[in-house]
């Protein structure tokens, strides 16, 4: 039998499985991977040395009505939700469907851009800035210098990569990482057309957010070469560094800023709530008062629920 050390504990692959497959019997977390999901329960398990203890000593067939299962359940969910659950709209088959209708028919540039917006109406986070795609790149690119930029990375990009018809992004590669294969399977999808049309090479990676959430600066540097083991010109990250902090600490945003190996950043905060409520504070004045320290220089811009900071390293 194989175990997985945990706090001095070993706790059997074959309970790990089963946790695995108990948190994702619920629909929404079963296109995330195996990996990723073992990853946030291991984290889980650490804080506890009861956890430890139980899974190490008990099979989970016979603990399914415990509370501390119940809980174990509830918590790794929580963090998989944030992640992930609450961007989704369609099910996966309904979006792979309207996408390879779009990839296989034969559309005009206009008209290929209408079925993109379409796509883009399918996912929470791109859905919300579909009508500003092209506003926000090219405030990006007034910002920054485009012809610098041949490589672009995009750090839980959702559907974005979908958005690069309406922009006037071309000649790049861009590296689109998310935590959900299934949609960087959707993404490629496109691979071929981006690249025939716009000059676009498509690169996905799937990359689990929360390896990054710590205040230790050398994690974050492994993480980060996980991710990615060049320097790339642009960094994207669209609404995801308070997802990553998970109310913790703005060491980690700082840890992640400093050490992507980018000469540019543009990250993003939403300005309103999911239930689309407006925020109380949405300026981020720990975001500047960082920068300023840092002695990065930066630009703000706002749209309609969203506020960017695009940074400048060098």
């Amino acid at each position: 039998m194989e175990f997985i050390k945990i706090n001095n504990q070993n706790i059997s692959k074959e309970n790990m499985a089963e946790l695995i497959r108990l948190i994702c019997e619920k629909k929404e977390f079963q296109n995330i991977s195996n990996k990723l999901v073992e990853d946030e329960i291991i984290k889980l398990i650490k804080k506890s040395s009861k956890l430890t203890k139980l899974y190490a000593t008990k099979e989970i067939k016979n603990i399914l009505k415990s509370k501390e299962l119940k809980q174990t359940i509830k918590e790794v969910r929580k963090v998989l939700h944030k992640l992930h659950g609450m961007f989704n709209e369609l099910n996966f088959e309904k979006r792979e469907e309207i996408i390879e209708n779009v990839i296989s028919e034969k559309l005009t540039k206009p008209e290929f851009e209408d079925k993109i917006k379409e796509i883009l109406e399918m996912h929470v986070s791109s859905k919300e800035r579909i009508n500003d795609y092209k506003k926000i790149y090219e405030k990006i690119f007034s910002i920054l210098p485009k012809k610098d930029i041949r490589t672009i990375l995009d750090i839980g990009c959702g559907f974005n990569p979908l958005s690069i018809p309406l922009t006037d992004i071309n000649n790049v590669e861009y590296i689109a990482s998310d935590i959900n294969s299934e949609e960087l399977k959707l993404i490629n999808k496109f691979k071929d057309k981006f690249k025939e049309e716009y000059n676009v090479d498509i690169l996905t990676k799937q990359f689990n957010l929360l390896t990054l959430d710590s205040k230790n600066e050398k994690i974050i540097k492994k993480q980060i070469s996980n991710l990615t083991n060049k320097e790339v010109d642009l960094t994207i990250i669209f609404k995801v560094l308070e997802i990553i902090e998970l109310n913790k600490s703005h060491r980690i945003s700082e840890n992640i800023i400093k050490n992507i190996p980018s000469k540019y950043l543009v990250v993003s905060f939403p300005t309103k709530t999911m239930t689309n409520k407006p925020m109380n504070f949405t300026n981020r004045g720990w975001m500047h008062l960082m920068l300023e320290r840092l002695e990065y220089k930066y630009d703000t811009f706002e749209e309609e629920n969203e506020l960017f900071f695009v940074i400048n390293k060098t």
